[in-house]
Parts: C-alpha cells; sequence; structure tokens
C-alpha cells in the first residue's frame, strides 16, 4: 500500500510539476511561444497545446471560438479563463457552437461573453466534469449552454439569455448528476432550464440526481416549454428557485422522450409566479409518481389555470404541503379546488391559499416575503435547505417560511458554503448570496439590446432540440 501511495503521490507531483499557464491576446501570434510576454492569438491555439493541469487565460479582447477535445483529470484539470472583457462572436465562428467541448474532462470555462452562435454559445458533447461558470452567454441561435451525454456538468454563476429558438441551459442524452445554480436565465425561446433523457438517442433515457438550485428564471417560454423542465428525470432536487413571468408551464415532470417517467424528485422552496398567458406552475405527466412537492410558492392569475396539472396515474405516491398556493387544481384533467384536492388525496392539508400580498413589492418583482405575510413560519424542516436562495440561514422566526426567501425581521444571519454537489435534504450552507442581482436592463445593449423585461424591480432588473424539434410541456 505504502509503494502504491508513493507512486501515486509521484504521478500527481510530475502532472504539477509540468502543468504550465498559457496566454492568448488580441495582441498576440501563433507562432510566439505562449507565454505572458509572446501570447498566442487565437483562443484555439491554446485549446490544441493543452495537456492535464493546464490554465489559459485569454486577455480582453474579441476572439472566435473554440473547440476542447483535451481530458484532464481530477487532480490537474484544465481551466479557460479570461482577465477583462472577453467576447466570443459566434457569428465570426466556423463550428455551430462557439464554444465547444468535446470528449473532454475536468475542463472549466470561466469568464466569457458569447454572442451569436450559429446553434449554442457553450456546448459540452460526449464528456465528464465539465464546468461552465461567470459566462454571459446571450441571443444565440438555439441554446445558451447544452451538453450531450457529459456526465457530472457544472452550470453555475451564468446570465443566460435570449437563446433564439429553445432553451437558456440545456442537458441532455442519459447524463446523470447535472448541476444547475446560481444562474440567470431570462427571455430564452422556449425552456429556462430543460433536462430530457432522450432515450432515442442511446443510454437509459434517464437524467438521475440533478441539481437545480438558487437559479432566477424570469421571462422564458414564450415559443412553449416550462421554467425548469424534467423529461425523464429522476431523484433531482429542485429547490431555492424564483420563477417568475415565464410564459409556458412553470415546473414540469414528465416523460415524451425520457426513458421513463419523472420520479422521487424533490421540488422544495421554490417561488413560481406565472404570467398571465401561461399554462399550470406545476405539471405532472405520464406517470410520473413518487414526486415530492414542499413550501414552494405557487401563483397563477389566471382564473382558469392554477398550482398543479397532474394525471390521474401521477397522484401515487405524490407528497404536496406547506405550499402557499392559489386553489385550483386539474386531477385527470377534472378541475378541483384545494378542498376537493385535499379531499382526494390528502395532500396540502397544511398548505395555505397564497396571492401576491405574500411579497415585499410584487409589481416592481420583489418576491421577497414582506413582514407578516402569512407564509413566513410556517414551512416544513423536514426537506428545507438549510439556507434560502441568497444566503440566508434557515430558520430566521420560529420555523422555516415558504418559498426562495428566508424573512428576516432584523439584520438576516448567513450561512457558510456547504458545497452539497451531492444534493442531499440537508441543503447546503450557502454562497451567501445565489444569484447577483445586478444584471441586464432594458437600456442594456450587449447582444443587441434587450428587448423583454424592462420593468424595474429586484427580479426585472435581471432583464436587470438535440437534433430535432420536440413537443415540450
Amino acid at each position: 500500500m505504502r509503494v502504491v501511495l508513493s507512486v501515486f503521490l509521484v504521478a500527481v507531483a510530475a502532472q504539477t510539476a509540468t502543468a504550465t499557464t498559457w496566454h492568448v491576446a488580441t495582441s498576440g501570434n501563433d507562432a510566439a511561444t505562449g507565454a505572458s510576454d509572446a501570447p498566442w492569438r487565437t483562443i484555439q491555439r491554446a485549446a490544441s497545446a493543452v495537456v492535464p493541469g493546464d490554465t489559459v487565460i485569454v486577455h480582453a479582447g474579441n476572439y472566435v471560438g473554440f473547440t476542447v477535445t483535451t481530458r484532464g483529470t481530477a487532480t490537474a484539470p484544465i481551466a479557460f479563463t479570461t482577465d477583462g472583457t472577453v467576447a466570443i462572436d459566434g457569428a465570426s465562428t466556423t463550428n455551430r457552437d462557439a464554444i465547444m467541448i468535446q470528449g473532454g474532462a475536468y475542463i472549466t470555462i470561466e469568464g466569457f461573453t458569447v454572442t451569436g452562435a450559429g446553434r449554442a454559445g457553450i456546448a459540452a458533447l460526449d464528456c465528464d466534469h465539465v464546468t461552465v461558470r461567470g459566462n454571459r452567454v446571450d441571443a444565440n441561435t438555439r441554446w445558451g449552454v447544452f451538453s450531450s451525454f457529459c456526465d457530472d456538468l457544472v452550470v453555475e454563476g451564468n446570465d443566460i439569455s435570449r437563446s433564439g429558438s429553445e432553451h437558456g441551459v440545456y442537458a441532455s442524452n442519459s447524463a446523470d448528476r447535472p448541476i444547475i445554480r446560481d444562474n440567470k436565465i431570462w427571455g430564452n425561446g422556449m425552456c429556462g432550464v430543460h433536462m430530457n433523457g432522450d432515450v432515442n438517442f442511446g443510454g437509459d433515457g434517464v437524467i438521475s440526481n440533478a441539481l437545480v438550485e438558487r437559479n432566477v428564471i424570469l421571462d422564458n417560454g414564450r415559443l412553449g416549454g416550462s421554467g425548469i423542465n424534467g423529461d425523464g428525470i429522476a431523484n433531482a432536487i429542485i429547490r431555492n428557485n424564483v420563477l417568475d413571468n415565464n410564459h409556458a408551464s412553470g415546473i414540469s415532470l414528465y416523460s415524451i422522450d425520457g426513458g421513463a417517467p419523472s420520479t422521487g424528485n424533490q421540488v422544495i422552496n421554490n417561488t413560481v409566479r406565472m404570467a398571465a398567458d401561461a399554462r399550470w406552475t406545476i405539471n405532472i405527466q405520464d406517470g410520473s409518481t413518487g414526486n415530492t412537492l414542499v413550501n414552494n410558492v405557487l401563483l397563477h392569475p389566471s382564473a382558469t389555470r392554477g398550482a398543479l396539472d397532474i394525471c390521474a396515474t401521477c397522484v401515487a405516491g405524490t407528497v404536496s404541503d406547506h405550499n402557499a398556493l392559489v386553489g385550483r387544481f386539474l386531477v385527470g384533467g377534472v378541475a378541483k379546488d384545494l378542498a376537493a384536492w385535499r379531499a382526494q388525496t390528502g395532500n396540502d392539508a397544511s398548505s395555505i391559499v397564497g396571492t401576491d400580498a405574500l411579497f415585499t413589492n410584487p409589481s416592481a418583482g420583489d418576491l421577497t416575503l414582506r413582514a407578516g405575510a402569512p407564509a413566513v413560519d410556517v414551512g416544513s424542516a423536514t426537506h428545507a435547505p438549510m439556507v434560502d436562495l441568497v444566503g440566508t440561514l434557515r430558520p430566521q422566526g420560529a420555523g422555516v417560511d415558504i418559498g426562495a426567501y428566508e424573512f428576516c425581521s432584523g439584520p438576516c444571519v448567513g450561512g457558510d458554503d456547504g458545497g452539497d454537489d451531492g444534493g442531499d435534504d440537508t441543503g447546503d450552507g450557502g454562497d451567501g448570496g445565489g444569484p447577483d442581482y445586478s444584471g441586464p436592463t432594458a437600456t442594456d445593449t450587449g447582444g443587441g439590446g434587450c428587448s423583454v423585461g424592462g420593468s424595474p424591480g429586484l427580479l426585472l432588473a435581471l432583464v436587470a432540440f438535440v437534433l430535432r424539434r420536440r413537443r415540450l410541456r
């Protein structure tokens, strides 16, 4: 054992010793050495040179995209990062995806602004352990961030907006353990987040153990889809998200392209308020049983839509309680009020009827809980994350609050960063902030200007298929 450990440590030391930091600048030359005083001109030159452990620093300027095929390792990852504002012009990039990881592993893409790609702004294909962090991905033709058969994908801290024909974030093809967190996802033509097992393309067609948390998902779905869409997902945790003014469904769990119904998922402490033209706030279909809906705010302004549209066979094993919701349900196509839903299923016995009066300033998009709101202190602690969307420790009062925000009567107490990449029920310690609430507004000219969501306020300030079209709920 001691000999094996020594060999391992020598191998790690050798990898560390040979790790190189490469530089790319608009003043560079691809015939240079790639050193800080002799940078390369194109990012592709660096992408073709990297080995495990290397870091590529791209200096401020405008560039075409690049493709990475090298595999890093857990102990020697590969990073592409930026020094200053780095814009990737997707329209001038030969590849349909502006930044593409093809077959790579343990690769981080961080700090880029990517616009105008012919397909996806950033794509991760046939890969594993890829992290897409802190990028602005705007106005790309089909998708913002797209993955196919990429296990252990992490998409965090990005601003992902205005994908033309489809989704902001699309995780597809039997790839397990995706983490999608701390993103601002707004104004995309279809889904904000779409997870699809795509059994027709191989594998088991099920995406298992996804973690979708602390995202703000706003004004998506004018062409269809959901704020958060799950087609063949199992044992996912969807928590601490704010979904506001989305135009199709809110959170959907179903199976069309997936290899199995969406089962065993936990939808916890989310705040979901639909646009007037939207479908149902929560949508569960196609035999998707055994899902948990707890501590959510589920609001809809329409008199003909409401909190939950669920198939008759999906009711089995569904647990729903401690929610603040509109009292309208559709069960196997039959409309029911809250009393009838309770009588039929035993669910939502401790839930309350909710309206915009829960919030601090709903007309301005501020969906934090106001003082005295009936959603304060009445949530369930059983599944509640340790912190809320912005890193406030739960509970702040006598009990856990309903929704993505914990109300503070005085200064808020924050939690430390627990990481929690595994997505267990106990929650993580938070990062003390969740998504940054600075962001594009109606006057933002980046990527062609913002044409949606010009209202002021906390949330509105954020504004400030794989291969075929598929029917989305």
